[in-house]
């Protein structure tokens, strides 16, 4: 034991000599990496009004869509609003491994993040626009199990809703039909969520610098982050579904977990 000691004690010493010495090298990224970090930005990425909402990017009906957000009426017994399982001070989520509405529901509420630059809606993919994803939670039972003419009905008993209604749609909400109303105002949603943005990163930072050219920048980024990186768009190949501006292929992939 007097002999091996001395010996593990020197080959632990040599290791970490190894590894500082591994750490302190700069990290270098041949053209296929670099190709690839600058794939992944840069950010925000340019946001186009969704074609299928023709109130996508409206003022109007972004500062609609925030104030209904946070409505209860939206839900049958006046208690929840779509910012009950999408709270902002969670990052839009709650937290849950599964969420309440006026019951429990099967998944957790997904965090709404940069949801005008997705393809489909919603964990399953079940919505193909943001506006038609809407929809689901105001009349599904489980989470606010409002009707059609009864969310009607609510807005139109309020004048100063009624208002809003009118000069965002140019339409008065009691002369519209009930499914023209849920629509106009899962359209509003959408243009309030689509302004729900991540801020940059240390990494939108780094990622700039190099396409600049700027080294100093660059250097500015820890070198535990650029050998994470490297790994992230090389070995890892984690850049083949986590791809974009968005990090993400915006499609569907088997993790191989069981629902």
């Amino acid at each position: 034991m007097r002999l091996v000691l001395p010996i593990v004690a020197a080959a632990l010493a040599l290791a970490g000599l190894m590894l500082t010495a591994s750490s302190d090298r700069p990290v270098t990224f041949g053209a296929a990496e670099r190709a690839a970090i600058l794939a992944q930005g840069p950010w925000p990425a340019p946001l186009h009004p969704d074609p299928s909402n023709r109130f996508s990017g409206h003022a109007d009906a972004i500062v609609l869509g925030r104030r209904l957000f946070s409505d209860t009426r939206l839900s049958l017994d006046n208690r929840q609003s779509c910012a009950t399982c999408h709270d902002p001070a969670k990052s839009f989520a709650d937290g849950k491994a599964r969420s309440v509405g006026r019951a429990l529901v099967d998944r957790n509420a997904i965090a709404l993040a940069n949801l005008g630059r997705n393809r489909w809606f919603g964990w399953a993919g079940a919505a193909d626009s943001l506006w038609a994803q809407s929809i689901h939670p105001i009349v599904q039972e489980k989470e606010l199990g409002l009707t059609a003419e009864q969310l009607r009905d609510r807005l139109a008993s309020d004048p100063a809703m009624s208002v809003a209604y009118r000069q965002t749609f140019h339409s008065a909400v009691a002369d519209d039909t009930a499914e023209r109303v849920l629509v106009n105002i899962a359209k509003a949603l959408a243009a309030f969520q689509e302004t729900i943005v991540t801020g940059r990163t240390p990494f939108d930072a780094f990622r700039d610098a190099m396409q600049a050219g700027d080294r100093a920048a660059m250097a500015r980024y820890p070198a535990a982050a650029q050998r994470g990186l490297k790994m992230f768009v090389g070995k890892g190949q984690c850049s083949a579904c986590h791809f974009g501006p968005n990090f993400t292929t915006g499609e569907f992939d088997d993790v191989g977990v069981p629902y």
